[in-house]
């Protein structure tokens, strides 16, 4: 699915010139990682996936000389390119064993999501706030835990900017305890209060992969849009290696962006209640799980 559908969404190249390695293929391959674990307790998969994680940023803060491994090896670890012939790249932007440590780490805390709603919100809100304060803790630290350092700027907005600015690519110590951190806060603040806001996130939630599959699509119509009114035309496009945005300046300002970005979430969202509700109703459909 990576290098096919998903692949087409994002390049819109019929050659398919650059596969690009990154969520869909990192779940799969933390999928399959999973699937070798299912002998052990989820226990011992939570402890197993945060050990892991801490040995691969400790890692990343050794010297070069120290880690000598072949390439092929570090990009299960690091972002990596590889190109397999003159005209065609396999770009590793999302290192499978990083995120399959994500896998299970999801897996090995599940059992606490299966609690009592009493327990499972005390459980949301302490894991939450001893994520981020453990990212807090490390970021001002700023030696370990990601790459990205931070420094004081002339301007406040840009010293903010730069304390959170940490690494996703590969996903650092301190970005998982912040996103993850965040993450648990927000369950705990949902949980206590449904409300509509919350049905309309959950819609959302119920259907992911047939949201980011047409998101991409819907995404890439637009930018050919905005690209045909600027005045280029078909044989302006570079499929290749730039998604079909020709090399002279195009696109909109970051503003503009936002606004495209709304516009598809908006529009996306009749869509996606109408796949939910048919999806829900069509148990017997065993495929639509996996959509």
């Amino acid at each position: 699915m990576e290098f096919t559908i998903v692949g087409f969404g994002i390049w819109f190249d019929i050659q398919f010139r650059t596969l690009m390695w990154q969520v869909i293929a990192a779940i799969g391959f933390g999928f399959l990682i999973l699937s070798l674990c299912f002998t052990l307790r989820p226990k011992t998969i939570l402890i197993i996936a945060i050990i892991g994680m801490l040995l691969l940023n400790t890692l990343a803060v050794l010297p070069q000389q120290t880690m000598q491994l072949p390439v092929w090896a570090q990009a299960f670890i690091s972002v990596q390119v590889f190109p397999f012939s003159p005209d065609r790249l396999l770009i590793i932007s999302y290192p499978p064993l990083s995120w399959a440590l994500i896998i299970l780490l999801g897996y090995g805390a599940a059992p606490y999501f299966k609690q009592a709603a009493n327990i499972r919100s005390s459980f949301f809100l302490k894991t939450g706030i001893i994520l981020l304060m453990i990212f807090i803790a490390l970021r001002f630290i700023n030696k370990f835990g990601d790459p990205q350092l931070w420094s004081t700027q002339e301007e406040l907005a840009g010293t903010i900017t730069s304390f959170v600015n940490v690494s996703k690519y590969p996903p650092s110590l301190q970005f998982l305890c912040c996103m993850l951190g965040l993450m648990f806060v927000l369950l705990y603040i949902f949980e206590k209060n449904q409300n509509k806001f919350s049905n309309i996130l959950r819609v959302y939630g119920t259907v992911p992969l047939f949201y980011y599959i047409i998101h991409w699509y819907v995404i890439h119509l637009l930018l050919f849009a905005i690209l045909f009114a600027q005045g280029f035309g078909i044989a302006d496009f570079n499929f290749r290696l730039n998604f079909g945005r020709p090399d002279a300046p195009n696109g909109l300002l970051l503003w503009g962006v936002y606004i495209i970005w709304v516009l598809v979430v908006v529009v996306l969202y009749p869509i996606c209640t109408q796949y939910s509700r048919y999806k829900h109703t069509h148990p017997e459909k065993k495929m639509l799980r996996y959509l």
